[in-house]
């Protein structure tokens, strides 16, 4: 998932739900949207939304995505409860993706024919609402935690990601420059997963085949080839699924390169992640210096403890 804040980047004309009106969530509750995508082989993208609340008792499995959501001049046209809806290229590759494994499988069996639930922030929150931005990026380690499962999307198949190991040879370094293990908020989204798969258009590799390749596979690659893996690749490989928490000043060490398009995100990002005692309330309407005055007083604290 690309920070909420990301949105502020659409033009004006494109931004996401343009002609789609969210129904507001009753923030009073644990409450997120889900979409389901209609299995069809071809034709727009068709999908229905509706509420769900996580703290219910009969809240549908769902799965969240974690992805790149790409530039915001570069959009497509989707349709949501019969509604137009505009996503960017990226997600729109990932629906047809997914849309496509659906329709493949369908028929297949009695999973295969459940309905897929999907929790996807670019559609599933009012990007235009920064009360409902705050609700939900508070929510985001729960919604994570509680998807059956975490979809990594590496984006559309190619050549090289639809070869039988996409972890050696020339694939290998193409696997590692996707632009998606630089970005800031999949350090969350993979680290409180309970389990990951990654995609790569409709090809699939579990995060186990990552993890072994990062703890065993490097060893017995050429220095130059083993030096395309970076290091926060490796960390996240060691940490996804763990649910463990750390410090501000290791989380901002190790991923100090990774990106984000709001400062603030540079914090919010890691909430999920960070010691409960550190950790502060989300607020898009606060200023980027009173998020780092916030942590640089918790990094302090840290200190004085030792």
């Amino acid at each position: 998932m690309a920070a909420p804040a990301e949105a502020e980047a659409f033009p004006s004309v494109f931004k996401p739900g343009a002609t789609f009106v969210h129904k507001p969530l009753d923030r009073s509750l644990q409450q997120i949207r889900l979409i389901s995508i209609v299995p069809e082989a071809e034709g727009p993208i068709q999908c229905t939304i509706k509420h769900v609340d996580l703290d219910a008792d009969k809240t549908p499995d769902y799965r969240a995505l974690s992805y790149v959501w790409g530039p915001p001049s570069d959009v497509q046209r989707i349709r949501v409860n019969d509604q137009d809806f505009v996503v960017r290229s990226n997600l729109h590759h990932f629906l047809q993706a997914f849309r496509a494994r659906l329709f493949k499988f369908r028929g297949c069996g009695p999973y295969e024919d459940e309905i897929q639930w999907l929790w996807i922030d670019q559609i599933c929150i009012d990007q235009a609402v920064v009360q409902e931005r705050n609700h939900q990026v508070r929510m985001m380690s729960d919604i994570y935690k509680r998807a059956s499962y975490v979809y990594v999307w590496l984006g559309p198949s190619d050549r090289r990601t639809e070869a039988p190991d996409p972890l050696s040879g020339t694939e290998l370094t193409h696997f590692f420059q996707n632009p998606y293990w630089h970005r800031l908020w999949i350090v969350q989204e993979v680290m409180l997963a309970r389990y990951i798969r990654i995609m790569c258009g409709e090809t699939l590799l579990s995060w186990e085949e990552l993890q072994r390749f990062c703890s065993t596979g490097l060893g017995h690659l050429p220095t130059d080839a083993a030096q395309a893996v970076p290091s926060q690749v490796i960390w996240l490989a060691e940490h996804a699924m763990l649910a463990e928490t750390h410090s501000y000043s290791t989380l901002l060490l190790t991923f100090s390169l990774n990106e984000c398009q709001d400062p603030r995100d540079k914090v919010y990002g890691f909430q999920g992640l960070v010691n409960p005692q550190d950790r502060m309330e989300i607020d898009y309407g606060i200023s980027v210096v009173e998020v780092f005055l916030y942590v640089v007083a918790a990094m302090v604290r840290g200190v004085s403890h030792i």
